[in-house]
Protein backbone atom coordinates (compact mmCIF):
# COMPACT_ATOMS: atom_id res chain seq x y z
CA UNK A 1 0.00 0.00 0.00
CA UNK A 2 1.57 3.57 -0.85
CA UNK A 3 2.32 5.49 2.06
CA UNK A 4 -0.29 8.13 1.19
CA UNK A 5 -2.87 5.27 1.57
CA UNK A 6 -1.57 4.35 4.46
CA UNK A 7 -1.83 7.62 6.21
CA UNK A 8 -4.85 8.10 5.44
CA UNK A 9 -6.14 5.15 6.64
CA UNK A 10 -3.86 5.68 9.84
CA UNK A 11 -5.86 9.24 10.45
CA UNK A 12 -9.14 8.68 9.60
CA UNK A 13 -9.20 5.33 12.18
CA UNK A 14 -7.66 7.10 14.81
CA UNK A 15 -10.30 10.21 14.42
CA UNK A 16 -12.79 7.49 13.99
CA UNK A 17 -12.21 5.77 16.92
CA UNK A 18 -11.93 8.93 18.70
CA UNK A 19 -15.12 10.01 17.82
CA UNK A 20 -17.04 6.73 18.73
CA UNK A 21 -15.39 6.59 21.92
CA UNK A 22 -16.66 10.36 22.88
CA UNK A 23 -20.00 9.59 21.67
CA UNK A 24 -20.52 6.51 23.86
CA UNK A 25 -18.88 8.64 26.92
CA UNK A 26 -21.57 11.98 26.63
CA UNK A 27 -24.56 9.39 26.33
CA UNK A 28 -23.43 8.74 29.97
CA UNK A 29 -23.03 12.15 31.52
CA UNK A 30 -25.09 15.55 31.44
CA UNK A 31 -22.91 18.06 29.27
CA UNK A 32 -22.49 21.67 29.21
CA UNK A 33 -21.42 24.19 26.50
CA UNK A 34 -18.89 26.77 26.46
CA UNK A 35 -17.21 29.03 23.57
CA UNK A 36 -13.79 30.29 24.15
CA UNK A 37 -11.22 32.37 22.11
CA UNK A 38 -7.59 31.12 22.78
CA UNK A 39 -4.65 33.73 21.66
CA UNK A 40 -1.28 31.62 21.79
CA UNK A 41 2.48 32.29 20.70
CA UNK A 42 5.13 29.67 20.38
CA UNK A 43 8.91 30.53 20.13
CA UNK A 44 11.92 28.67 19.60
CA UNK A 45 15.36 29.40 20.43
CA UNK A 46 18.41 27.44 18.85
CA UNK A 47 21.31 26.75 21.23
CA UNK A 48 23.05 24.12 18.85
CA UNK A 49 22.43 21.92 16.21
CA UNK A 50 21.25 19.62 19.47
CA UNK A 51 19.08 22.14 21.89
CA UNK A 52 16.76 24.37 21.33
CA UNK A 53 15.22 26.83 24.17
CA UNK A 54 10.83 26.18 24.33
CA UNK A 55 8.63 29.03 25.31
CA UNK A 56 5.03 29.58 25.14
CA UNK A 57 2.55 31.87 26.36
CA UNK A 58 -1.55 32.57 25.73
CA UNK A 59 -4.73 33.89 27.29
CA UNK A 60 -8.24 32.55 27.02
CA UNK A 61 -11.45 34.35 27.05
CA UNK A 62 -15.03 33.33 27.03
CA UNK A 63 -18.19 34.63 27.03
CA UNK A 64 -17.90 36.82 24.18
CA UNK A 65 -14.64 38.30 25.28
CA UNK A 66 -16.60 39.79 28.59
CA UNK A 67 -14.42 37.00 31.11
CA UNK A 68 -10.88 35.55 30.98
CA UNK A 69 -11.20 31.73 31.32
CA UNK A 70 -7.36 31.05 31.66
CA UNK A 71 -4.02 32.23 31.34
CA UNK A 72 -0.72 30.24 30.70
CA UNK A 73 3.34 30.62 30.48
CA UNK A 74 4.99 27.38 29.89
CA UNK A 75 8.79 27.07 29.08
CA UNK A 76 11.61 24.29 28.42
CA UNK A 77 14.04 22.92 26.70
CA UNK A 78 14.51 20.48 23.76
CA UNK A 79 17.70 17.88 22.89
CA UNK A 80 17.42 16.15 19.46
CA UNK A 81 18.24 12.48 19.29
CA UNK A 82 17.84 12.38 15.70
CA UNK A 83 16.63 15.03 12.87
CA UNK A 84 13.11 13.61 13.61
CA UNK A 85 13.32 12.58 17.29
CA UNK A 86 13.53 14.32 20.55
CA UNK A 87 13.30 14.89 23.97
CA UNK A 88 11.92 17.86 25.90
CA UNK A 89 11.50 19.11 29.59
CA UNK A 90 10.43 21.88 31.18
CA UNK A 91 7.56 24.13 33.83
CA UNK A 92 4.27 25.43 33.35
CA UNK A 93 2.33 28.07 35.25
CA UNK A 94 -1.62 28.97 34.50
CA UNK A 95 -4.50 30.37 35.98
CA UNK A 96 -7.89 29.78 36.19
CA UNK A 97 -10.04 32.51 36.58
CA UNK A 98 -13.65 33.03 38.51
CA UNK A 99 -16.06 35.27 37.08
CA UNK A 100 -18.81 38.42 38.65
CA UNK A 101 -21.40 38.71 35.40
CA UNK A 102 -22.61 41.37 36.95
CA UNK A 103 -20.05 43.76 37.68
CA UNK A 104 -17.21 41.88 34.92
CA UNK A 105 -14.82 40.95 37.22
CA UNK A 106 -12.32 38.40 37.04
CA UNK A 107 -9.98 36.97 39.48
CA UNK A 108 -7.81 33.83 39.37
CA UNK A 109 -8.96 31.02 42.00
CA UNK A 110 -7.28 28.53 40.76
CA UNK A 111 -2.97 28.06 40.48
CA UNK A 112 -1.33 25.63 38.37
CA UNK A 113 2.54 24.65 38.71
CA UNK A 114 3.19 22.01 36.46
CA UNK A 115 6.46 19.64 35.32
CA UNK A 116 6.35 18.06 32.12
CA UNK A 117 8.65 15.79 30.07
CA UNK A 118 7.71 14.97 25.91
CA UNK A 119 8.70 12.73 23.38
CA UNK A 120 8.44 13.91 19.83
CA UNK A 121 8.32 11.60 16.72
CA UNK A 122 8.05 13.30 13.36
CA UNK A 123 7.44 11.77 9.74
CA UNK A 124 7.55 12.75 6.18
CA UNK A 125 5.15 10.70 4.28
CA UNK A 126 4.80 12.18 0.53
CA UNK A 127 3.94 16.12 1.20
CA UNK A 128 2.12 15.78 4.54
CA UNK A 129 4.52 16.25 7.74
CA UNK A 130 3.00 13.82 10.50
CA UNK A 131 3.93 14.45 14.17
CA UNK A 132 2.95 12.14 17.52
CA UNK A 133 3.74 14.01 20.57
CA UNK A 134 3.97 11.58 24.03
CA UNK A 135 4.02 14.17 27.11
CA UNK A 136 3.48 13.30 30.65
CA UNK A 137 2.82 16.34 33.40
CA UNK A 138 2.68 16.28 37.37
CA UNK A 139 0.29 19.01 38.07
CA UNK A 140 0.17 20.86 41.52
CA UNK A 141 -3.55 23.03 42.04
CA UNK A 142 -3.55 26.09 44.65
CA UNK A 143 -7.26 26.31 45.32
CA UNK A 144 -6.90 30.01 46.31
CA UNK A 145 -10.92 30.08 47.70
CA UNK A 146 -10.37 27.04 49.97
CA UNK A 147 -7.26 24.77 51.48
CA UNK A 148 -8.14 21.87 48.79
CA UNK A 149 -4.80 21.83 46.88
CA UNK A 150 -4.34 18.55 44.94
CA UNK A 151 -2.15 17.09 43.09
CA UNK A 152 -2.51 14.09 39.85
CA UNK A 153 -0.55 12.71 36.79
CA UNK A 154 -1.57 13.23 33.44
CA UNK A 155 -0.51 11.62 30.22
CA UNK A 156 -1.26 12.94 26.68
CA UNK A 157 -1.05 11.91 23.19
CA UNK A 158 -0.96 14.00 20.43
CA UNK A 159 -1.21 13.10 16.41
CA UNK A 160 -0.78 16.14 14.20
CA UNK A 161 -0.71 16.67 10.74
CA UNK A 162 0.45 19.69 8.68
CA UNK A 163 -0.19 19.48 4.78
CA UNK A 164 0.86 22.21 2.60
CA UNK A 165 -1.51 23.01 -0.06
CA UNK A 166 0.02 26.26 -2.53
CA UNK A 167 3.90 24.16 -2.24
CA UNK A 168 4.93 20.62 -1.97
CA UNK A 169 7.10 21.16 1.12
CA UNK A 170 6.42 23.93 3.65
CA UNK A 171 8.52 26.66 2.80
CA UNK A 172 8.47 30.70 2.81
CA UNK A 173 4.23 32.05 1.95
CA UNK A 174 3.47 28.25 1.86
CA UNK A 175 -0.37 27.63 3.33
CA UNK A 176 -1.05 24.17 4.79
CA UNK A 177 -3.68 22.28 6.66
CA UNK A 178 -3.45 21.64 10.36
CA UNK A 179 -5.03 18.72 11.75
CA UNK A 180 -4.53 17.30 15.27
CA UNK A 181 -5.79 14.81 17.92
CA UNK A 182 -4.85 14.88 21.41
CA UNK A 183 -6.23 12.51 24.12
CA UNK A 184 -5.35 13.36 27.54
CA UNK A 185 -5.70 10.96 30.53
CA UNK A 186 -4.92 11.57 34.24
CA UNK A 187 -3.76 8.77 36.73
CA UNK A 188 -2.34 8.94 40.26
CA UNK A 189 -3.87 8.04 43.83
CA UNK A 190 -5.70 10.98 43.96
CA UNK A 191 -7.78 9.70 40.69
CA UNK A 192 -11.22 8.22 41.56
CA UNK A 193 -14.14 9.29 38.75
CA UNK A 194 -12.28 11.19 36.20
CA UNK A 195 -9.44 8.74 34.67
CA UNK A 196 -10.71 10.57 31.16
CA UNK A 197 -9.14 13.70 31.55
CA UNK A 198 -10.10 15.62 27.89
CA UNK A 199 -10.32 15.11 24.24
CA UNK A 200 -8.93 18.22 21.88
CA UNK A 201 -9.99 17.96 18.15
CA UNK A 202 -8.48 20.56 16.09
CA UNK A 203 -8.31 21.81 12.51
CA UNK A 204 -7.18 25.11 10.23
CA UNK A 205 -5.45 26.75 8.24
CA UNK A 206 -2.01 28.49 8.94
CA UNK A 207 0.61 30.12 6.55
CA UNK A 208 4.37 30.42 6.97
CA UNK A 209 5.36 34.11 6.46
CA UNK A 210 9.30 32.98 6.25
CA UNK A 211 11.46 30.95 8.40
CA UNK A 212 10.74 32.78 11.71
CA UNK A 213 7.16 33.65 11.77
CA UNK A 214 4.03 30.99 10.96
CA UNK A 215 0.34 31.95 11.53
CA UNK A 216 -2.23 29.72 12.75
CA UNK A 217 -5.68 29.94 12.84
CA UNK A 218 -7.86 26.83 14.26
CA UNK A 219 -10.84 25.44 15.49
CA UNK A 220 -10.64 23.25 18.73
CA UNK A 221 -12.93 20.94 19.68
CA UNK A 222 -12.70 19.78 23.45
CA UNK A 223 -14.69 17.37 25.58
CA UNK A 224 -13.91 17.22 28.86
CA UNK A 225 -14.75 15.74 32.35
CA UNK A 226 -14.97 17.39 35.79
CA UNK A 227 -13.54 16.40 38.72
CA UNK A 228 -17.07 15.95 40.07
CA UNK A 229 -17.63 13.28 37.27
CA UNK A 230 -21.16 13.95 36.82
CA UNK A 231 -21.13 16.08 33.88
CA UNK A 232 -18.94 17.08 30.74
CA UNK A 233 -17.94 20.30 29.30
CA UNK A 234 -17.87 20.73 25.78
CA UNK A 235 -15.82 23.36 24.92
CA UNK A 236 -15.73 25.15 21.20
CA UNK A 237 -12.73 27.69 20.80
CA UNK A 238 -11.05 29.76 18.43
CA UNK A 239 -7.34 29.19 18.51
CA UNK A 240 -4.57 32.08 17.06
Amino acid sequence: MHYSKILRVYILTFFAITHTENSLYCQEKTSRSSDQYWFQVYEQCKLSEKWVLLADGGIRMKDEFNHRSATLFRTGIQYKMKCNLSLAVGAAYFSQFSNNNKNHEDWISVEEWRGWQELLFEQQISRVKLSHRFRTEQRYFNNLNSTNDNFNHRARYRLNAIIPLNNKDLITRTIFLNLANEVFLNYGKEIKNNFFDQNRIIGGVGIKLNNSLTFNFNYVYSICEKECSNYILKNKCILV
